[in-house]
C-alpha cells in the first residue's frame, strides 16, 4: 500500500514539509528541513508507529526487510534518533 500525499502529511508534515512553520521542533529536527523524508520512509515510519515490525513492513510494500531496516536508518540519522521508538516519537 502506497501514501497518498496528504496521508503522509497527516503524520509526518513537518518532515514532508520542510518550507512549514514548526518552530516547536525547528531545532531538533533542523536536518529534516535540509533533507526531508522521502515518501517512502515516511511510509515505512508510519507503519513502524503502527507498531509492525520491519518483516511485516517488507511484506506489505512488496520489499525486503532489510531495506525497511536500511530506510530506518536512514530516517533515523535524519531525524536525529538512535532507534525506531524514537522516531516515532518525534514525528507525531
Amino acid at each position: 500500500m502506497t501514501l497518498s500525499k496528504g496521508e503522509q502529511r497527516k503524520c509526518f508534515d513537518y518532515a514532508l514539509c520542510p518550507g512549514g512553520d514548526f518552530s516547536s521542533s525547528r531545532n531538533s529536527n533542523e536536518n529534516l528541513y535540509e533533507n526531508p523524508l522521502s515518501a517512502r520512509q515516511s511510509e515505512v515510519l508510519l507503519w513502524v508507529g503502527e507498531g509492525l515490525t520491519s518483516k511485516a513492513i517488507g511484506e506489505k510494500m512488496g520489499i525486503s526487510y532489510r531495506t525497511v531496516e536500511s530506510y530506518m536508518v536512514e530516517i533515523q540519522n535524519k531525524m536525529n534518533v538512535s532507534n525506531r521508538q524514537q522516531a516515532v516519537t518525534r514525528a507525531v
